[in-house]
């Protein structure tokens, strides 16, 4: 679906998770610091801090600027790497980093279990979620799995479902990285594996009727 030209609507998705911390801003407000330390000498000993209100609602705002204009930008400009897929990740990852590093050093969770697997789960759920929708007709390891995707379409409608769901839940699972807490990633990471083949149900059903193609 376009939005207009080059700019595609998980462009846009992709580029509305930047504001992620956001949701985590609001979520942990009250325990934030009112000046949030931002750079670090040797030792996590910092010497540079950053209003929390600029640093969780305006910085977010930024990054997903950038990101939407950059990727129309490059689509007028340059449009055989307007679809690459990690010049698309790029703003976003950093924006995560960003606040993985600021907000959990704030909350003291840095070295937090629940916290550490929530982190790499988000990167993975982001990447995951831009690749899937890029891979093909041809059913992967992940999906081939599944009799309602051995159909085209029903693949198609379900890469493209499955890879704005998993970013979605990237951003999710950033926001609630701050928690330090195993149950929460175990619960998003197990409905975006099943997300695929309730999905893929539901749209061969839609397309056929349930009759068998």
């Amino acid at each position: 679906m376009k939005v207009k030209k080059g700019l595609s609507l998980f462009d846009i998705i992709l580029s509305a998770v930047c504001l992620a911390p956001v949701l985590a801003g609001a979520l942990f407000y009250a325990k934030l610091p009112e000046d949030l330390a931002v750079h670090f000498r040797s030792g996590l000993d910092a010497d540079s801090f950053v209003n929390k209100n600029v640093f969780l609602f305006a910085v977010p705002v930024i990054f997903a600027l950038l990101e939407i204009g950059s990727i129309a930008a490059r689509a007028v400009k340059d449009p055989l790497h307007a679809d690459v897929v990690w010049l698309k990740l790029l703003l976003p990852a950093i924006d995560y980093f960003l606040f993985f590093i600021v907000i959990g050093n704030a909350l003291g969770v840095l070295r937090d279990p629940g916290f550490i697997v929530c982190a790499v789960f988000a990167y993975l759920m982001l990447l995951a979620g831009a690749v899937i929708p890029r891979i093909g007709k041809t059913p992967n390891w992940v999906l081939k799995v599944l009799p309602t995707l051995k159909n085209g379409a029903v693949l198609f409608k379900t890469q493209e479902a499955a890879g704005t769901a998993w970013v979605c839940a990237s951003g999710i699972l950033m926001a609630v990285s701050f928690l330090g807490s195993l149950a929460a990633p175990f619960a998003v990471i197990l409905l975006c594996l099943m997300f695929p083949a309730i999905y893929s149900v539901a749209a061969y059903h839609s397309e056929y009727g349930g009759a068998a193609k």
